[in-house]
């Protein structure tokens, strides 16, 4: 006869069994590290804290985006802006110009650059234009979302460089290493801080603050020399830099020139007027439609001129004189060895060696 043995007993020596023959649990191993977190995206306040002032003869800011949200003024910009050439750019290189919250253009002696903030991927603008490019092709990584592509078209040389996610800078002319795409990339790494950018400098930033936030301005950075100086009845001699800007005020387009210098206690403004009708009696100024009112005025020392456009005159004048060359500013996006090179607003100054801008002689390049 066996044993009684109590239910308690016998369930807490089956446990020790069970645990005996259970298999010791393994050594604790090293848990793998988490994946560091993707770096932030690389930002750019304006494009022009890309440009540099160095050399700077022309700059020409446009908001697309905001101009063609005006509904009352897409018929007139139809007649400039509704060309093949816009959707054929758009097609080869990933850019439509005329969907660009910010475009920025400036001129440095025999070189263009081209600076917007844009919708497609930045990929797809490397692709697309290591693609265009004939000869010399290379490029570099220059840290997180910074990056450059070189090469030739026929023998003109271009230049890619892509910033943050939706920034990209086109170089046609100059040179690689000193051009104003090189400038950018060291802008973007935080060097080069001893030469002023555009958004720097104090003549600019003067007509910026009194033009306000116009969708279209135009600048020309003095001072003026040569036969320049005759120019605007002899004031361009005393101008440091010139800004132009078109405000829609609808039905019309509001044109502000402002000429910032030091034109004395008693600032011409005659002068001022006298300029505009010449002007206006010119064929260029018949084929824009311009109209003979213009008020002219003295500002804090500076000379204004304002006048109302009629915004479908003007696109048909646009369009009938300047779409060739609008093409062929263009041309650093879209071109072919058979392109002539792009052509922008002429300040008068002396031109400049090619690759000259951001690096003066003698200095060491800085390196990255």
């Amino acid at each position: 006869m066996l044993p009684t043995i109590p239910r308690r007993r016998l369930l807490l020596g089956l446990g020790a069994v069970l645990l005996g023959c259970a298999p010791s649990a393994p050594p604790d191993t090293p848990r793998a590290a988490p994946p560091a977190p993707a770096p932030p995206d690389r930002e750019v306040g304006a494009l022009t804290e890309l440009l540099t002032a160095v050399g700077l003869d022309w700059l020409v800011l446009l908001e697309p985006a905001r101009i063609l949200s005006l509904i009352w003024l897409r018929p007139a910009l139809a007649r400039v802006l509704q060309d093949e050439r816009f959707d054929a750019l758009a097609t080869t290189s990933g850019v439509d110009l005329r969907v660009a919250s910010t475009i920025a253009l400036a001129g440095y002696g025999d070189t263009v650059a081209y600076w917007l903030r844009h919708r497609a991927e930045q990929a797809l603008l490397r692709h697309r234009f290591r693609a265009r490019l004939t000869s010399g092709h290379h490029e570099q990584h220059h840290g997180h979302q910074l990056d450059s592509v070189w090469g030739l078209v026929g023998r003109s040389p271009l230049g890619l460089v892509t910033v943050g996610p939706d920034v990209a800078g086109f170089q046609y002319g100059g040179e690689e290493k000193k051009g104003p795409g090189r400038v950018a990339v060291l802008y973007a790494l935080g060097k080069l801080g001893e030469f002023p950018k555009v958004a720097e400098d104090p003549v600019l930033q003067r007509l910026e603050a009194t033009l306000g936030a116009a969708p279209a301005r135009l600048y020309l950075r003095g001072p003026f020399e040569g036969p320049a100086t005759r120019g605007l009845r002899g004031l361009l001699a005393a101008t440091e830099g010139l800004g132009l800007a078109l405000t829609p005020v609808e039905p019309q387009l509001q044109l502000d020139v402002i000429l910032e210098g030091d034109f004395g206690p008693e600032p011409p403004t005659r002068f001022v007027e006298l300029a505009w009708r010449d002007l206006v009696v010119s064929d260029l100024g018949h084929l824009l439609g311009l109209p003979e009112a213009a008020e002219a005025f003295a500002e804090g020392g500076r000379l204004r001129l304002r006048a109302l456009l009629d915004p479908q005159a003007l696109a048909a004048g646009l369009a009938a004189a300047t779409l060739d060359d609008a093409r062929a500013i263009m041309a650093p996006l879209d071109t072919t060895p058979s392109d002539p090179p792009p052509s922008g607003p002429s300040s008068g100054r002396a031109p400049h060696e090619a690759g000259d801008h951001g690096h003066q002689e003698g200095e060491p390049e800085p390196e990255e």
